[in-house]
């Protein structure tokens, strides 16, 4: 029942970030193991497809891929 507890906590931590609203940083201390899931992959999921669509798809070489792949991740504000 531990994981159900994590799942819950990482969903609502995800919808918080899909709103836009800014969390309390006493909650981000409280939940850091959710608020690193949810940030690893929010930018790993599209750097992993970009990159693979790059390569594949369009045939560019694997540097030329990975790039693509970090321009078109998310990034930081």
């Amino acid at each position: 029942m531990q994981w159900l507890g994590f799942l819950a906590s990482a969903g609502a931590i995800l919808l918080t970030f899909l709103a836009g609203a800014e969390l309390d940083p006493e909650v981000l201390q409280k939940k850091i193991k959710e608020v690193t899931v949810v940030g690893l992959i929010g930018f790993l999921a599209p750097f992993i497809s970009c990159s693979l669509v790059a390569y594949y798809a369009l045939g560019w070489t694997l540097q030329a891929s990975l790039l693509t792949g970090v321009a078109l991740s998310p990034q930081p504000q």
